[in-house]
């Protein structure tokens, strides 16, 4: 994935930007807030995250989706970060051949996914070197399954696949 984008900050703490994807011809619009900082005397920041996407790609099912997320993080030791982050995101799906398996014997069928999904994450970066260029970063997101029953589309395939991978998704990387 490809992106390109633009932020200006507003007032201090406060954010907003818009960027473009190559993914599926998105467009995102968003805001950020911090209203506690760990600089100002505070023992973490806490800060919250809007935006609404926007995807013109042909075969995109729910083409508009938002996301609301809460942010917690915390400096250790002037080298070591990590923020937990709590979010929604709605109109998760953008597949538009989403086919269930009801187990009536008629085989799959074609349905419309528009539920949104709940996500807990925990993200940690440790700079590396005396001028703090380089860093190491890790990040692992859980989805939070839904209540309902069945729930055909939670974790590659849900009750219609209970043996599919439920280890959410995770991603190591370096930055300069």
């Amino acid at each position: 994935r490809q992106a390109m984008g633009v932020s200006y900050g507003i007032l201090d703490g406060w954010d907003v930007g818009l960027s473009r994807t190559n993914s599926r011809k998105g467009y995102e619009l968003h805001t950020k807030y911090i209203a506690l900082r760990q600089e100002d005397e505070m023992p973490v920041s806490l800060g919250g995250y809007v935006s609404m996407d926007v995807f013109r790609d042909f075969d995109v099912e729910n083409q508009i989706s938002g996301n609301f997320m809460l942010l917690l993080s915390r400096l250790w030791m002037e080298r070591w970060a990590t923020m937990l982050s709590m979010s929604y995101h709605t109109g998760t799906n953008h597949n538009s051949r989403v086919l269930i398996d009801f187990d009536d014997g008629d085989g799959p069928v074609p349905v419309q996914d528009t539920r949104g999904t709940l996500v807990m994450g925990l993200g940690s970066q440790v700079w590396l070197g005396k001028r703090k260029k380089w860093s190491f970063d890790a990040e692992y997101l859980l989805p939070i399954p839904d209540v309902g029953t069945p729930n055909m589309f939670y974790y590659r395939g849900g009750d219609a696949d209970p043996n599919g991978s439920k280890i959410g998704a995770w991603s190591l990387g370096g930055s300069y």
